[in-house]
């Protein structure tokens, strides 16, 4: 069995900084200059026999939440709820490398994590409620599932995707492999996990270069619950992002480092991952910090927050960010 991973996010440094520079001693380079995040630890071990690669994705921390009282009860804690039961939500803005930065080559990547890990990606949904339009009606849900369950519901199978449905339309399709990673191609380890991510094309919710702004909520179910009529575990309040001025962009350090699988990062000690505060995001929706998702770790450690020091409006410095 390989060993796993026990990767973890660096500090966050200005790029041609010490990674040993103590955090107080602060700099004042442009406001959007990009930092670096390196990543720590032990990473899976590789052999030609397994062929597992460890991947990490980083996210803007949407919104943390406590846990459900019946998860907080470590003696009577229900194992099914906690699954279901958010603990950090983010949002990124993905875009494809061969048109970067046009609105048409847009991905928005979901990213939840929650208190327990689930069996297996059946045993719970995960729900993105998603009003394009504004005007307090959701248009779309996007969710998971796996091909034989979206063909048939009574059936199952191990080939998870995320879905869409439009509810103006009454139509469905499948949007893309679960966690963004093609199965059968590479390890997306969705069993005994407790984060998942959710990819969407902007263009497949109507988003353009002139309508790049939505609200959205997320909805999780616990299909374990055999023995509730409503199987809800939780519903957020709504959220509101805009695609055109995300608060944080991350990139790879070097171009075709990511040419396999550009969506995502190498989860290896030594990595780095380039994050490009963007201001204007920041001064229209306050930034909660980065959420680090580290696929192949324990379900424990799997989800991992970046805090943000943030300074301006008042010292437009750049915000120092750090474990």
């Amino acid at each position: 069995m390989p060993a796993p991973s026990r990767c973890t996010g660096g500090r966050l440094v200005q790029r041609g900084q010490s990674h040993s520079r103590r955090r107080e001693s602060r700099t004042t380079p442009p406001a959007n200059a990009p930092q670096e995040l390196h990543l720590t630890g032990l990473g899976v071990a590789r052999s030609i026999t397994t062929g597992i690669i460890a991947f990490a994705n980083a996210f803007e921390l949407q919104l943390q939440s406590p846990p459900a009282p019946q998860v907080a009860d470590v003696g009577g804690r229900d194992e099914h709820i906690a699954a279901a039961d958010l603990k950090a939500v983010g949002l990124r803005t993905y875009w494809a490398p061969d048109t970067p930065g046009t609105a048409e080559s847009a991905w928005l990547l979901f990213g939840m994590s929650t208190y327990a890990p689930w069996s297996t990606p059946n045993a719970v949904v995960f729900e993105v409620w998603i009003d394009v339009d504004n005007d307090g009606r959701s248009d779309y849900r996007l969710f998971n599932t796996d091909e034989a369950r979206f063909a048939n519901n009574a059936a199952h199978g191990d080939s998870f995707v995320a879905a869409l449905e439009n509810l103006n339309a009454g139509s469905k399709h499948i949007e893309a492999p679960l966690n963004a990673l093609p199965g059968e191609a590479v390890e997306i380890a969705p069993y005994l996990s407790s984060v998942m991510l959710l990819p969407v094309r902007a263009a497949d919710l109507g988003l353009d270069a002139t309508h790049t702004q939505f609200h959205y909520y997320v909805r999780t179910i616990s299909i374990d619950r055999t023995e509730e009529t409503d199987k809800t575990v939780e519903q957020t309040l709504v959220l509101a992002y805009d695609m055109a001025y995300p608060g944080l962009v991350f990139t790879h350090p070097l171009p075709g480092s990511g040419e396999n699988w550009p969506s995502q990062f190498p989860d290896q000690a030594g990595a780095t991952i380039v994050v490009q505060p963007a201001p204007n995001g920041y001064f229209g929706r306050i930034a909660r910090g980065i959420l680090l998702f580290h696929f192949q770790n324990r379900a424990a450690q799997q989800a991992e927050i970046v805090k943000i020091d943030y300074q301006w409006p008042y010292n437009l410095h750049l915000p120092t960010i750090a474990r």
